[in-house]
């Protein structure tokens, strides 16, 4: 599948709680159903899947098993292979309004605490205004086509 400013091809989630990962497939699987998805447990895992296979979108906890600390997670990820254009959410359960306002000068384009109310709901949200915030130049030159 070709990713289109509508849609990502390619939606990568790394989440070391399984039970969260089902949660987080089913959210972006209602948001994209035709787009292919890469689950990954461990930093390490995701870093040898982009070293083959690029994608368009990244949902990622940034305190895993491999990685405890955010932004080493964060850095590892840009410079192991994340495509510079692709959107990324944070969805991690240790962030506090600090560490999110740094995480998006970073260019982590939202940042959804695991404690929110209505999780969900809110990474519903923060991933449709990622992918739109990143393709919304090319949507536009389109729609005026």
């Amino acid at each position: 599948m070709i990713s289109s400013p509508f849609a990502p091809a390619s939606i990568l989630i790394l989440e070391d709680m399984p039970e969260l990962l089902l949660m987080e497939e089913y959210v972006l699987r209602g948001l994209w159903p035709q787009a292919s998805f890469v689950t990954c447990l461990q930093l390490e895992k995701a870093l040898e899947h982009l070293q083959s296979t690029p994608v368009d979108l990244a949902l990622v906890d940034l305190r895993l098993p491999d990685s405890r600390d955010p932004t080493q997670t964060l850095r590892k990820l840009t410079e192991g292979g994340l495509p510079q254009d692709c959107p990324i959410v944070v969805f991690s359960g240790y962030v506090s309004e600090l560490d999110a306002l740094e995480m998006l000068q970073q260019g982590v384009d939202a940042v959804v605490p695991k404690s929110a109310d209505r999780p969900a709901e809110r990474l519903t949200k923060a991933l449709a205004y990622a992918w739109a915030r990143r393709n919304g130049q090319q949507v536009r030159r389109l729609l005026k086509t």
